[in-house]
């Protein structure tokens, strides 16, 4: 990823709108450690450290950045080829072992699905309807992909 445009994943406790205030804040450090990631916000806004430490319980959070890492053209060239569909959505709880596989799944269900739950496989309704954020959820998905590159 170049620049990080937007978080990786609609995520609960996603701190992407509070990440510049929290930077502030910061002590100077040599080591920053992410214990609780999920979807790095923090991590991917602030200005690079000696060392840096990403943890998270969620082992379908840790593979979409391994992913993002290893496979990121491929990523965003299996997402850019997801329709934003019902079907798609609830195919995204059926559990896979490939890790791409994986990693689109989550995306799928963090964008498709209402709430932030979903990233995390508990059931939500699909996000068919909404334009509170000022764009549509077809229309996010639809720009999703271009922001991996």
């Amino acid at each position: 990823m170049k620049g990080v445009r937007r978080p990786i994943l609609r995520y609960h406790g996603g701190k992407w709108k509070l990440a510049p205030w929290i930077i502030q804040h910061l002590a100077p450090h040599h080591t920053y450690v992410e214990p609780f990631g999920g979807a790095a916000s923090v991590l991917l806004r602030k200005a690079r450290s000696y060392a840096e430490i990403y943890n998270d319980l969620d082992g379908d959070v840790v593979n979409l950045f391994r992913v993002a890492r290893d496979h990121g053209e491929e990523l965003r060239q299996a997402l850019a080829l997801t329709p934003f569909a019902r079907e798609e959505f609830e195919a995204s709880y059926v559990e896979t072992t490939d890790p791409l596989e994986r990693a689109r799944r989550m995306v799928i269900r963090s964008l498709q699905g209402f709430g932030t739950a979903a990233a995390s496989g508990e059931r939500t309704g699909f996000r068919s309807t909404s334009t509170r954020s000022g764009t549509g959820p077809a229309l996010d998905w639809r720009n999703y992909p271009d922001t991996l590159t």
